[in-house]
C-alpha cells in the first residue's frame, strides 16, 4: 500500500509539472505580442576594450585543494578568476557601482581551503575611504559585503604584501584579517561581522602598513574545532615582526631569533612544517633596496638564511609536489634581463631545486623568451617590473604565475632551459583611462595613465603597438571633425600633434607656459587651430601655428577648464567654468576671439559638441541634470531634459536606423531613480538603459567619459576607475528573440530547483522571464537558479557565431 501512494504521489507530481510547463508555453504563445515589446529593449554586452594588459597586479592566490581555482588582485581594477577553458580571466567586481568605486582596490583574497568555493576579499582604496570584507560562495559570481571599522588601503604602499586574510583550515568560520592601522580582526562567524584581537601586540605601524600576512599551522592542535596556532608578520623593522599563537589567538609571543635588522617582512608561503618569508627594508613595491629571503622551521624553531642575494625580496612559492623547489622574487629593482627580444632591466627570478642552497637567475643565466602572440604590443623583451607575487601552481608544477606593474605573466615549462613567458592577461585590464575619441571611418583611440594610449581598428583585439606619443601618462586627445589625420594629444610636460592619423607625433615647438603639462586638448574642425588647457594652469590656450606662438583665449577672461570645438564651425569654441558656458567665436578682423556666456548651474567639463550640426551643445551638469544648448542664427536655447535628475557624462554615436540625430549616451540618474547607462535614440525626448546592476564598473573614474562608436550604432565606451574601458554591443535589438532549438544545448534538470547546467560550448547564457524582463545572466555551466521565483523562464544561449533560446522550468 506505501508503494501505491508513492507512485500516485509521483504521478500527481509529474502531471502538475506537465500542466505548468504547459501551460506557462502557451502563455509565452498567446502573450507573444509582449516578446515584440522586448524586442525594443536594447540587449546589452559589455567587455574591456582590449589593451593587452597594463596595470599593477599586486597579487596571486592559488588554491591548494581545487585545480585551476586562482585568482588575482590588482591596485585598483578589482579582482579576477582563472578560467582555464578560455585561458582569461573573469572580472569579479564589476557590480561596484559608482559610490562603492572603492572596493575596485583589492587588498588581500582568501579561499576556504575546505570549501574552495567561499573566496573573501578585503576591499577598499586609499585611507579613510570605505573599507569591507566581500564574501562568495560560489567562486566570486556573487558576493556579499560587511562594512569593516578597519583600515583597507588596497592602493597603498604594501599592497604587494600579503596575504593578509586567511581562512582557517579546519573550520571555515574562523577567518583572520590584518589591517593596517588596528591590528589584527578575527571572524568566527565566516566573514559575517567582525572583532578586533585585543591581545594582539601590534595595534599599528609607522609606515601604516600594519599587518602585512596571516598564516595557519595546518599542522597545528585543534581546540574547540579551531587551529591553534598561527603566524602573523608586521611592516616595522629593527623590531620584532613575527608572532605567533599557540591558543588560536587568545595570546601572543614575539617568534625567537627572528630576523629584524634593517628588514620587515613582505610575503610568506608554508610548505610542511616551514614557513618560508620574503624581507625587505622597506614595505613597497617602490621603495625597497635591500632584503633577504629565511626559512624557518617551525618544528625545531631554527631559521636559515636561503637568500640568493641582497636585494629586496617579494614574491615566494614553493612546488606542492616537491618542496626543493622554491621560486622567488625581487620587488622595486632594476637589474639586467636577457630576453630573446633584446635586455631590458627589471626584477629578477631565481628559481632553486635543492631547498634553497643553490639559486639560478632565470633573468640572466637563462634567456627568456615572451609569447606576446596576444599582446604584440609589449614587444619582445617585456619588462617584468614589481614582481610582488609568484605561483608555482600546485596541480602542474611547470606552471608558474608571476605579477609586474604592467600585468600577469605565466610559463608553462618552467623547467626547460629557457622558459618561455607569456603575458598572459586575456580579460584582465587594470589600466585608468583618461580620454577618448572615435574616428568617423576610423579607429577608436584612447590614452591612459602611464602607457600613452592605444589605436584600436577592432575592439577585441589588442592593438600591434601603443599610441606613439611618447608621454608615458596622457591625458586628454582630440581629432579634427573635417580632417582626421589632424590629431592633438597632452601629456607629461607636453602637447603634440599629428598630420597622419597618429603615426607620428611631433611636439608643439612651445609650451604656453613653463612646465605646462597633461591636461585636456581640443582641435577646430579644420584643424587649423588647437586648445589646451594645462592642468593647474593659469588659463586655456590656443595656437594656429603649431605651437610658435600661444595665446589664451579671452584677454579678460581666464578660462580654466577642458576646451570643446564646435564640428561644425571652426571659428569656434566652448569652455563650461563657472557656472557658465563660454561660446568663444574667432574673429579675424581683430585676431583675436570674442565670447558671450550663459549661465548654465553647476555645469562639468565633459560637454559635448554635435557633429553636423553648428551651435549645438550638450552639458552634463551632475546633481542638477543635462541641459541641450543651441545657437542657431544667433538665437539661444537652453532646454532641460526633465526626465534626467543627475547626469555625469554625456556623449553621441552614430545614428539609430532611420534617424539623423546622433545616438546619445549618458551616466546618470533617470527619472525612474535608477543610476546608470543610458541611451537616446530621439535627441534626449526618452532613454532607455543599457547597463543594470551586475554591470557598473566602479563608476566612471578619473576619466569621466561615455562615448558612442561613430561608425557602429549602439557601441558604447565607458571610462572606469581601474578597469580600463569598457566597452557594450547591443547584441541585437531584442530582449528575447524567436525560440530556436538547437541539439547541441541541453538544459537540466529541467524542471530544475536550485541549480541549472547548461551542456555545450556557449560564452554567455542570459535568462529572461516571459515578458522579456533579464534576470540572471552567467559564463559557467552551473547557474545558480535558488534566488529565482518559481515558473518559466527563457534561457537566452550566446555562441560566437549565433543565438539559441531554450525554455526551462524553476520549481
Amino acid at each position: 500500500m506505501p508503494l501505491i501512494r508513492t507512485k500516485n504521489r509521483q504521478e500527481v507530481f509529474e502531471k502538475r509539472i506537465i500542466f505548468k510547463i504547459s501551460f506557462q508555453i502557451f502563455i509565452f504563445i498567446f502573450f507573444s505580442q509582449q516578446f515584440i515589446i522586448a524586442e525594443n529593449l536594447p540587449n546589452y554586452s559589455w567587455k574591456n576594450l582590449n589593451f593587452g594588459g597594463g596595470g599593477f597586479v599586486s597579487g596571486i592566490i592559488t588554491s591548494k585543494t581545487e585545480k585551476n581555482l586562482i585568482y588575482a588582485r590588482t591596485d585598483v581594477g578589482g579582482a579576477y578568476r582563472w578560467v582555464e577553458a578560455t585561458k582569461s580571466w573573469k572580472p569579479l567586481i564589476d557590480w561596484a557601482s559608482k559610490d562603492e568605486f572603492t572596493y575596485m582596490g583589492i587588498e588581500s583574497i582568501a579561499i576556504d581551503p575546505s570549501s574552495p568555493n567561499k573566496v573573501y576579499m578585503s576591499a577598499g582604496l586609499y585611507f579613510a575611504a570605505p573599507s569591507a570584507i566581500l564574501r562568495s560562495n560560489d567562486y566570486g559570481e556573487t558576493f556579499q559585503k560587511t562594512i569593516v571599522d578597519f583600515q583597507v588601503n588596497g592602493n597603498g604602499n604594501g599592497r604587494n604584501n600579503g596575504e593578509r586574510l586567511a581562512v582557517d583550515p579546519k573550520n571555515g568560520q574562523i577567518i583572520f584579517c590584518g589591517s593596517r592601522d588596528n591590528g589584527l580582526w578575527q571572524s568566527a562567524d565566516g566573514g559575517v561581522s567582525w572583532t578586533n584581537n585585543a591581545s594582539f601586540p601590534v595595534p599599528f605601524t609607522d609606515n601604516r602598513n600594519g599587518v602585512t600576512f596571516v598564516v595557519f599551522d595546518d599542522q597545528s592542535a585543534l581546540k574547540n574545532n579551531a587551529t591553534q596556532r598561527i603566524f602573523v608578520g608586521v611592516s616595522q623593522s629593527n623590531t620584532s615582526n613575527l608572532y605567533v599563537t599557540e591558543d588560536g589567538g587568545v595570546s601572543w609571543s614575539a617568534v625567537a631569533n627572528q630576523p629584524t635588522t634593517n628588514l620587515m617582512p613582505q610575503r610568506v608561503t608554508k610548505a610542511g612544517s616551514f614557513l618560508y618569508i620574503t624581507y625587505a627594508n622597506a614595505e613597497g613595491p617602490s621603495n625597497p633596496t635591500i632584503g633577504a629571503v629565511y626559512r624557518y622551521n617551525i618544528s625545531t624553531s631554527e631559521w636559515k638564511n636561503i637568500s640568493p642575494a641582497t636585494l629586496p625580496f617579494s614574491g615566494i612559492t614553493v612546488d606542492a609536489s616537491n618542496s626543493l623547489k622554491i621560486m622567488v622574487s625581487t620587488i622595486n629593482i632594476y637589474q639586467k634581463q636577457l630576453w630573446d627580444g633584446g635586455t631590458v632591466y627589471g626584477d629578477n627570478i631565481y628559481r632553486s631545486i635543492d631547498g634553497g642552497a643553490t639559486w639560478t637567475n632565470l633573468c640572466i643565466n637563462n634567456h627568456l623568451t615572451a609569447d606576446i602572440s596576444k599582446n604584440p604590443w609589449i614587444g619582445t623583451a617585456p619588462q617584468l617590473h614589481w614582481v610582488s607575487s609568484i605561483e608555482i601552481d600546485p596541480f602542474n608544477t611547470e606552471r608558474v604565475l608571476l605579477t609586474s606593474g604592467n600585468g600577469l605573466f605565466m610559463s608553462e615549462n618552467i623547467s626547460a632551459t629557457k622558459s618561455t613567458w607569456a603575458f598572459q592577461v586575456d580579460g584582465l585590464e587594470e589600466t585608468v583611462p583618461l580620454d577618448i575619441i572615435s574616428i568617423p571611418n576610423g579607429p577608436t583611440v584612447t590614452v591612459v595613465a602611464d602607457y600613452n594610449g592605444y589605436v584600436h581598428s577592432d575592439p577585441a583585439v589588442a592593438p600591434a603597438t601603443y599610441l606613439k606619443s611618447g608621454m608615458g601618462s596622457t591625458t586628454g586627445i582630440d581629432f579634427a571633425e573635417n580632417n582626421t589625420q589632424l590629431g592633438v594629444v597632452a601629456g607629461n610636460l607636453n602637447c603634440k600633434y599629428t598630420q597622419n592619423g597618429g603615426i607620428t607625433w611631433t611636439a608643439m615647438y612651445s609650451l604656453p607656459v613653463a612646465k605646462a603639462s597633461k591636461g585636456s586638448v581640443a582641435i577646430s574642425a579644420d584643424g587649423a587651430t588647437m586648445f589646451w588647457y594645462p592642468t593647474g594652469g593659469a588659463n586655456t590656450y590656443y595656437t594656429k601655428d603649431l605651437g610658435v606662438t600661444w595665446k589664451p583665449i579671452l584677454a579678460d577672461v581666464a578660462l580654466k577648464n577642458r576646451p570643446v570645438a564646435d564640428k561644425i564651425n571652426p571659428n569656434k569654441v566652448y569652455v563650461a567654468q563657472s557656472n557658465n558656458l563660454y561660446e568663444c567665436v574667432w574673429n579675424s578682423s581683430t585676431s583675436s576671439y570674442t565670447y558671450t556666456n550663459t549661465v548654465i548651474s553647476s555645469v562639468n567639463s565633459t560637454i559635448r559638441t554635435i557633429p553636423g550640426i553648428e551651435g549645438d551643445v550638450w552639458l552634463p551638469c551632475s546633481f542638477n541634470g543635462l541641459i541641450h544648448y543651441t545657437n542657431v542664427s544667433g538665437i539661444k536655447t537652453t532646454t532641460a531634459i526633465s526626465s534626467i535628475k543627475t547626469c555625469d557624462a554625456i556623449g553621441f554615436g552614430k545614428s539609430a536606423p532611420g534617424k539623423t540625430y546622433p545616438a546619445l549616451y549618458l551616466s546618470g540618474t533617470h527619472q525612474n531613480g535608477i543610476y546608470g547607462l543610458y541611451r537616446s535614440d530621439d535627441q534626449g525626448a526618452s532613454w532607455v538603459r543599457i547597463n543594470d546592476n551586475n554591470h557598473q564598473f566602479g563608476g566612471l573614474g578619473d576619466g569621466t567619459f561615455i562615448i558612442g562608436d561613430r561608425n557602429i550604432y549602439g557601441r558604447v565606451y565607458v571610462s572606469t576607475s581601474g578597469r580600463g574601458v569598457i566597452y557594450g554591443d547591443d547584441l541585437s535589438t531584442t530582449g528575447v528573440i524567436n525560440p530556436t532549438e538547437k541539439s547541441a544545448f541541453q538544459l537540466y534538470p529541467n524542471p530544475c530547483t536550485s541549480l541549472l547546467i547548461v551542456k555545450g560550448d556557449f560564452s554567455l547564457i542570459e535568462i529572461f522571464t516571459l515578458n522579456g524582463l533579464k534576470v540572471l545572466d552567467s559564463t559557467k555551466t552551473t547557474v545558480n537558479v535558488n534566488n529565482l521565483a518559481n515558473g518559466c523562464y527563457i534561457a537566452k544561449i550566446h555562441t560566437l557565431q549565433q543565438t539559441f533560446n531554450q525554455l526551462f522550468v524553476k520549481n
